[in-house]
């Protein structure tokens, strides 16, 4: 073969790899069979209530043992996102779910593993339910997402009630703008019917699958990356737009495949002034 048909086919093969929406179930799976390690940080605002500024950082170790952080920041609206302030942290070491929070200085645990002897087959299970348990906020949103990808089989359950349908944007389809009459083609990006400022521009390496529900005013954009390393397409991204009220709830999740996890990570120890309470289970 000629070095002219090797690049050729070489080429055409590059493109079919990177051609066409992925579903979120691959992008799901493409994540999950690459990334034993991997971190979700959310930022956001919450306009109720005079406006609030979060960000959430999940790490998760996905090994014998099921090993989980969940950072929860927080503050006024106005506070830019480096200087909010910690609230809660969730720690999975393993074996007990530990939730303590800074302000009241109270940490409550919930067992999820054993302290001797063989895992119990609904180990992982438990694992995530008790993540999900300890979960509020924000956090209920990268904890969700999480079970999707690594509890089971990785798989899209949808996040809206209702019957909209889930579209594909890529770089080739794009669909017309729902909140415009008539229907006009889109040339620069994809506008969320909720909130005008945030587009989504796809491109041959980056494509979206949008899902908005009028009835509740919410929508949803999982964004999918292509990787050319692995020749493959895993969830990046995961926009959220709602609105409650007069008000808009908006935030992104971003995942970090292999993340570099520090020492002390999976660790927690209460602090001798703090108080233990019984969890609370619930969203």
């Amino acid at each position: 073969m000629s070095l002219n048909r090797t690049v050729s086919a070489v080429f055409a093969l590059f493109v079919a790899a990177i051609s066409g929406a992925q579903t979120i179930d691959e992008g799901y799976a493409n994540l999950r069979n690459n990334a034993t390690d991997v971190l979700f940080v959310i930022t956001g605002t919450d306009g109720r209530n005079g406006g609030l500024r979060f960000r959430t950082e999940l790490t998760y170790r996905d090994g014998a043992k099921q090993l989980a952080e969940v950072l929860e920041f927080m503050g006024p609206i106005t506070t830019i996102d480096a200087k909010l302030p910690l609230v809660r942290r969730l720690v999975g070491d393993g074996t007990a779910m530990w939730s303590y929070h800074y302000g009241r200085r109270e940490y409550s645990s919930l067992r999820y593993g054993v302290y001797g002897g063989n895992l119990p087959g609904s180990y992982r299970d438990d694992f995530f339910h008790a993540l999900s348990s300890a979960s509020r906020g924000q956090s209920t949103d990268a904890t969700r997402l999480l079970a999707e990808i690594y509890q089971g089989n990785p798989a899209y359950r949808t996040w809206l009630a209702g019957n909209s349908p889930m579209i594909a944007l890529d770089d080739k389809t794009l669909p017309p703008r729902p909140n415009v009459w008539p229907p006009t083609a889109i040339t620069s990006g994809y506008e969320d019917p909720l909130l005008a400022s945030r587009l989504y521009t796809p491109t041959d390496f980056y494509h979206y699958q949008f899902i908005y529900e009028p009835t509740i005013a919410h929508s949803f954009a999982f964004g999918m990356a292509y990787d050319s390393t692995l020749n493959q397409w895993l969830l990046q991204d995961l926009f959220s737009t709602q609105w409650a009220g007069k008000q808009v709830v908006q935030w992104q999740l971003t995942a970090y495949r292999m993340p570099t996890i520090a020492p002390g990570t999976f660790r927690f120890v209460p602090p001798s002034d703090a108080r233990a309470i019984t969890i609370r289970t619930g969203g």
